[in-house]
């Protein structure tokens, strides 16, 4: 694996539909969907609850 300075840092912002910027998490992450307004760059394979 290689670092990629403009990576989006575990557990910050991925994506929404107000999200500008870059849509590539750090490695071992994944951009996942919590709501049309915010996703977030969680560890792969993570079990994901959302509470609404």
């Amino acid at each position: 694996m290689s670092y990629d300075p403009g990576a989006i840092p575990m557990w910050s912002q991925c994506g929404g539909a107000s999200y500008v910027g870059p849509g590539i998490c750090s490695a071992g992450g994944e951009c996942v969907y919590v709501n049309e307004h915010y996703s977030s760059c969680q560890p792969i394979g993570r079990a994901v609850v959302v509470c609404s």
